[in-house]
Formats: C-alpha cells, sequence, structure tokens
C-alpha cells in the first residue's frame, strides 16, 4: 500500500489511528497481579469521566447509570451510554420545546399543524428506547441479558421513573 501524502508533500502512514469522539479522561483500571484473574472486584471499578459536551441532562444520566450498573457496564461501554445520554438530553430539550411552545402550531396557510418537534420527539424517544434495550435498562432486556438483580433494577427503576 502507498503511503498517503499531506498537503505539504511528506508521506505519512496509511495505518492511521480512526477518529474517535474526544472523551474526557476517566479513572485508570486498578492493577491486578494476573489480568485473566476474576478477582478484580468490578462493583468498585471508578466510574469513566462523562462525554465532552453533555449538559445537565446527560451528565446526570451518565453518572446514574455507571453508578446503578457498576460491576455490569464496562470502559467499552462509554462509547453507547454517550450516546444514549446525548440522546435523552435531544429527549429532554425537545419535551421542554413542546411543553413552552405547544403540541401543534400555526402552518405557513393559517391552519394548525403538529409542532415540528413532536415528529422529532418520537423519533428520537424511538432511538432511546433501543439504546435502552441494548444497554439493559428495559425489564425485558435485564430479563434476557440475566441482570434482572433487585438492586440494580430498583435502582434504575427509581431513576427512569422521574421520566414517565
Amino acid at each position: 500500500m502507498r503511503p498517503k501524502v499531506n498537503a505539504q508533500g511528506n508521506a505519512r502512514e496509511a495505518a492511521e489511528k480512526p477518529v474517535v469522539p474526544a472523551i474526557v479522561a476517566a479513572a485508570p483500571l486498578p492493577e491486578a497481579s494476573d489480568p485473566l484473574s476474576a478477582a478484580v472486584d468490578t462493583a468498585n471499578l471508578p466510574q469513566p469521566a462523562a462525554y465532552m459536551n453533555l449538559k445537565d441532562a446527560g451528565t446526570e444520566m451518565w453518572f446514574e447509570i455507571w453508578s446503578s450498573g457498576q460491576g455490569v457496564y464496562k470502559r467499552t461501554d462509554r462509547r453507547l451510554i454517550g450516546q444514549f445520554c446525548f440522546t435523552h438530553e435531544r429527549v429532554v430539550e425537545l419535551q421542554e420545546t413542546i411543553i413552552s411552545e405547544g403540541m401543534v402550531t400555526e402552518g405557513s396557510q393559517g391552519q394548525l399543524v403538529p409542532h415540528p418537534a413532536a415528529k422529532l420527539l418520537a423519533e428520537m424517544e424511538t432511538k432511546l428506547l433501543k439504546m435502552s434495550e441494548s444497554l439493559g435498562l428495559t425489564p425485558e432486556a435485564r430479563i434476557r441479558l440475566g441482570l434482572n438483580s433487585v438492586d440494580l433494577q430498583s435502582k434504575l427503576d427509581g431513576h427512569f421513573d422521574q421520566y414517565t
């Protein structure tokens, strides 16, 4: 494979690292003497720092998911949890828009039409539900994934009750 050439004409390696979303650096994982050992206490691992650019609702959700799901989620789940929290923020913003402006608005000819935010809200809620199932945040998903722990279920249900 030929090397890529940048704007200055310098060759650079073709095998560059892929671009990934910016994530705030997380606390280091504890060192284990045997990397294959199951003796690492995953329930007390530090929470990864929240994704950058999350606002209040997303950041709150981020820490709620990580603290409620300690021992369940791994650092490799950060991206999906970050997307979930970002989508959650959009849902909250759209809900606030609809509450302040109403479900309908005036169309170009004076007729009442559904507010554009209502359609976006429905789309975002559908995405949020799919991600919730992937993360085990619904009762059915917890059963399917074997996460039907009473502690995990009650912590997450208690948090999500405020949004229903």
